[in-house]
């Protein structure tokens, strides 16, 4: 365990073990929950401290949500470590306010969007392939460029590629 997210995580919890004795749960336990809750809350902390920084706030707030409602309906890849994660979140994220579109790629995008969602998504349950395609479809009437690209960059992680 040498990611930096898993180290600060196994603390906490060691900690929080020691002051409240009479917590039943395991300590790795504590840590996965922890883990996953520390590095939630760091991408979004990141992501705002980039979108002010650049003062693309709002652009990086609905970046975020979209990005987020989508991989619930669809699920995705997920990186190796919660470092590499956050690192990979807060770029991607933080990056797509910053790209410009016109409306007929964001149109393209959203369609492209779609098609990736309807064949690769994890989640095949009729209500999560309902949801998704409707979160799409909302964006080709609101057509915004920053929900286009969270949506496209969402989709592509929906793809797997075997290793040989």
């Amino acid at each position: 365990m040498n990611d930096p997210i898993e180290i600060a995580a196994g603390k906490l919890a060691h900690l929080s073990k020691k002051w409240n004795p009479d917590i039943t749960a395991d300590v790795e336990d504590i840590r996965y929950g922890v883990a996953l809750r520390l590095n939630y809350y760091l991408v979004i902390l990141g992501c705002l401290i980039i979108g002010l920084a650049t003062q693309k706030i709002m652009e990086t707030i609905i970046s975020m949500i979209s990005f987020i409602l989508l991989r619930r309906f669809t699920g995705g890849l997920h990186m190796p470590t919660l470092t590499l994660c956050f690192v990979i979140s807060v770029g991607l994220l933080s990056g797509i306010p910053h790209i410009f579109l016109g409306k007929v790629a964001s149109i393209a995008f959203n369609v492209l969007s779609l098609i990736l969602v309807l064949l690769f998504s994890e989640r095949r349950q009729r209500h999560n392939l309902m949801g998704a395609s409707m979160l799409i479809g909302s964006n080709l009437i609101l057509n915004s460029e920053a929900v286009s690209l969270s949506f496209f960059a969402q989709s592509l992680l929906l793809i797997h590629f075997k290793r040989r």
